[in-house]
């Protein structure tokens, strides 16, 4: 028992500490080499867009064989290929391939990472938040150094021998990860498939996710080049996402004891709420060192509402569809929404500036918070919903 939980930490530290090297630092890289801001959104958005196909064929594989950590160590030795050949080849026409090719397997990997924490985590009685944190801590320490020795390490160039270590410890943890017991034994098929997104609550969950992680997406991409402009040196780049990882340490350990006690519909509509407040404070904001501060908001805005949409997602789905599950999450937040973010974030950046980007986040955010209204005030009419007191059963924090 205790192998196994040391060992789902570190993968989850480990496969997040990489989110570090890549978020903030692959659109200055782009921009290095010659990319505009509106190139840069859409290389950014055609990963993404290939990986939506990718991730319901993961799902699927996954749950019919039961290979999802065989699947994950194909997905992880192809990522960290994708980006020995991003960083080593510089041409244009190579940086586009290897970073359309590191962003499908990622995103494609993200899911299964997801989908073993909250088998272990029930298997063990801990929860995903508990787990889930230890990817932000492997975040905010990569971050914190890069922060402090970014230029002594040699700058951009340099991030490959920061990252392939990463990557190598991780491949190491999958080969040894011990599998759980628990498996379900039922067989999934094309027609299963089409059940699960034609259910009406999941299919309107969705449509409102976009609408909420097309901003975050946006500002996932785009921040570092919008802060560089705003007159943040590079070492400031690097505290912003630090204090990125930071927050979300404390985000997902709040939301492991908040999931305890409400029900995730009610927290996803709390950190949208949060979510308009943030960007609408980027609109107003021209200081690099205020920007630092709203940092913070991550907590109360992405933690607690990845926590609560993948816990919504344990609640209305059958045990032996969530691996597709979750795969469905990460298309729509990391797919789709990477695709719309990237293309319309860079778009309006470059024609209008940063400040219009947040606006446009702070409305669409809008239209997701009247949505998740309307979907909590549906359920609680309906007598098809599994209720608080089955979900908390089902509970994988």
């Amino acid at each position: 028992m205790g192998k196994v939980m040391i060992q789902i930490k570190a993968l989850n530290f480990l496969v997040f500490s990489t989110f570090a090297i890549l978020l903030p630092y692959l659109p200055l890289l782009l921009s290095e080499r010659g990319f505009s801001i509106a190139q840069i959104g859409l290389v950014l958005m055609v990963g993404p867009f290939f990986a939506i196909f990718l991730q319901p064929i993961v799902g699927f594989i996954s749950d019919k064989w039961h290979a999802g950590k065989r699947i994950l160590l194909l997905l992880w030795c192809l990522t960290g290929a994708s980006a020995v050949g991003l960083f080593y080849i510089s041409s244009k026409l190579f940086s586009v391939v290897f970073v359309v090719s590191l962003f499908m397997f990622f995103l494609s990997a993200i899911p299964l990472v997801d989908t073993l924490t909250v088998k272990i985590a029930e298997s063990f009685k801990s929860t995903y938040s508990t787990i889930r944190l230890w990817g932000s801590i492997g975040f905010c320490i990569v971050a914190v150094f890069l922060g402090a020795y970014f230029e002594l390490i040699g700058g951009l160039d340099a991030l490959i021998k920061i990252y392939f270590p990463i990557w190598f410890a991780a491949v190491l943890i999958l080969i040894n990860l011990n599998e759980v017991d628990g498996q379900e034994n039922s067989r999934f098929n094309w027609r299963d498939i089409v059940q699960l997104i034609g259910n009406k609550s999941i299919f309107m969950f969705l449509i409102f996710l976009l609408f909420l992680a097309v901003p975050h997406r946006m500002n996932d991409a785009l921040f570092s080049i919008y802060f560089k402009e705003m007159g943040a040196t590079d070492a400031m780049i690097s505290w912003a996402w630090a204090i990125i990882g930071m927050s979300e340490i404390i985000g997902f350990s709040m939301s492991a004891k908040l999931l305890k006690w409400f029900h995730p519909l009610k927290l996803i509509i709390a950190a949208s709420l949060f979510y308009i407040i943030r960007w609408a404070c980027y609109v107003f904001t021209t200081e690099p060192s205020i920007i630092l501060v709203l940092q913070l908001f991550q907590a109360i805005t992405y933690s607690l509402f990845w926590a609560s949409a993948v816990n919504y997602m344990v609640l209305v789905v059958p045990k032996q569809f969530r691996t597709t599950a979750q795969s469905l999450l990460a298309m729509i937040f990391l797919g789709v929404s990477g695709i719309l973010g990237g293309s319309i974030g860079g778009a309006v950046q470059q024609n209008y500036g940063g400040s219009y980007m947040y606006v446009f986040a702070a409305l669409s955010v809008f239209i997701a918070l009247l949505g998740f209204f309307a979907l909590k005030k549906q359920q609680a009419a309906s007598t098809d919903v599994t209720s608080e007191v089955e979900g908390k059963k089902k509970y994988a924090g």
